[in-house]
């Protein structure tokens, strides 16, 4: 298993406290769609990104690894 370095935590952290940040203001559920799309294609650009530059193997791998690391 990975271990996320500190500085990974930190941002980890940063990230969850902004997106919590996020949900608390949405005011309805379509609000919460918006941002949940929002995130989501971020989410992909970032994952079709990596995929592009590492091949889908290895974009599996290091989700499936960080998913681990992170719970």
């Amino acid at each position: 298993m990975i271990n996320l370095t500190a500085n990974q935590k930190d941002v980890k952290r940063r990230i969850q406290r902004a997106i919590e940040q996020e949900i608390g203001m949405c005011d309805d559920h379509a609000d919460l769609i918006v941002l949940a799309t929002l995130l989501f294609d971020a989410a992909k650009n970032i994952f079709t990104t990596y995929a592009q530059d590492f091949g889908e193997e290895a974009l599996e791998k290091v989700v499936a690894e960080k998913r681990k690391a992170t719970k």
